[in-house]
């Protein structure tokens, strides 16, 4: 039987995550797996949390650690790609280089997955007009509409889940 004290002399946070990684020993021990083997197994959740989030038993624990893991990010410490992701630029020659830096600076973000620039890209607040920015996990409320052009709807600006 696994308990707390030996879920905390392994480095699990007491509380919720500590909960969590209770409840998954429960479930985890009653399929049979040993005493080593669930701990290996919270190791390899730890670890690689958003592998699990797909299983209905594993899944509130792996979110948890993910939780954890954004947490454990020092204040100031600069997450940022050295180089950005590369990203399509349409109509280089008539795009102000203002425009540019701002989008190399958006393609730099650690959430960036893809971009491109179109031809009427100038400078705007943080993303360039006419930028067009993929994130994954999170939706940059300064990249939605503020005023959505006639029959845009700007739905799709929320809050992440989790946040």
């Amino acid at each position: 039987m696994i308990t707390g004290k030996i879920l905390k002399q392994h480095g699990w946070p007491e509380g919720r995550t500590s909960g969590l990684a209770k409840a998954a020993v429960e479930w985890l021990e009653a399929t049979g797996m040993e005493r080593e083997a669930v701990l290996e197994a919270l190791d390899r959740i730890r670890a690689a949390p958003s592998e699990h989030l797909d299983d209905p038993l594993l899944a509130a624990l792996g979110l948890e650690c993910l939780q954890l893991q954004r947490l454990s990010v020092a204040p100031g410490e600069d997450l940022m790609r050295a180089v950005p992701l590369p990203y399509g630029i349409w109509g280089a020659d008539g795009i102000d280089p203002n425009a540019i830096a701002q989008m190399d600076a958006a393609m730099r973000l650690p959430v960036s997955v893809a971009g491109a620039l179109m031809p009427d890209a100038h400078v705007g607040y943080g993303l360039p007009i006419g930028g067009v920015l993929a994130t994954e996990g999170v939706v940059i409320r300064q990249c939605c509409f503020a005023n959505p052009p006639s029959g845009v709807r700007s739905a799709a600006c929320w809050p992440p889940r989790g946040w």
